[in-house]
C-alpha cells in the first residue's frame, strides 16, 4: 500500500516541463532574421543591413550562415556566407537556448521579422514572427557575436 502512495506524491510533485518549439527528434534549426529600422544601404547593395541566416546542425553542431554585410565604409552591401566553428562552450550554450524556445508565442508589433525553422525528419515548420519572443533574441544574439567573433566580416 505504501508504494502506490509514494508513487501518487512523486507524480503530484513533479511539474511537467512546458513543450518547447524544437522538438527531441529535430535535426536542423534555421534563425532568420530581417528588417529594422535602418539607413538605406549604399547603391549596389544586394540586401540591407539586417538580413541574416543562421543554421545549426543540430547532430554535428556546423553553424552556417548567410549574413548581408559590407567590406568596409560605404561601400555596397552584399551576402557573405560561411560556417562558424564554435568552442564547445558556444555550441552548448546554442544548443541549451534553442531547447528554452517556448511553443508560447508572444504577439507584437515591430520593424524586424524574427523566424525559426525546425526540420525533423518528418518535415520542417517555419514559425514567423518571433521578435518579440525573448528566449528566440537571446538565440538570435548569441549567434551575431559567434559571427562577429568568428565569421571573416
Amino acid at each position: 500500500m505504501r508504494l502506490p502512495i509514494l508513487c501518487f506524491l512523486v507524480a503530484c510533485s513533479t511539474s511537467p516541463s512546458s513543450p518547447t518549439l524544437v522538438p527531441n527528434d529535430a535535426t536542423r534549426v534555421v534563425v532568420h532574421r530581417q528588417g529594422g529600422f535602418t539607413p538605406q544601404p549604399p547603391a549596389g547593395s544586394t540586401c540591407s543591413v539586417i538580413d541574416e541566416t543562421f543554421s545549426v546542425d543540430l547532430a554535428s553542431g556546423a553553424i552556417t550562415y548567410h549574413v548581408c554585410s559590407t567590406a568596409a565604409g560605404n561601400s555596397p552591401y552584399t551576402f557573405q556566407d560561411g560556417q562558424l566553428a564554435p568552442t564547445a562552450d558556444d555550441l552548448a550554450m546554442i544548443r541549451a537556448l534553442i531547447q528554452e524556445l517556448p511553443t508560447a508565442i508572444p504577439q507584437c508589433g515591430g520593424d524586424i521579422d524574427d523566424a525559426v525553422t525546425v526540420v525533423t525528419p518528418s518535415g520542417s515548420t517555419t514559425y514567423d514572427h518571433l521578435e518579440c519572443m525573448t528566449d528566440e533574441t537571446a538565440l538570435v544574439e548569441q549567434l551575431d557575436s559567434l559571427f562577429n567573433q568568428l565569421g571573416s566580416a
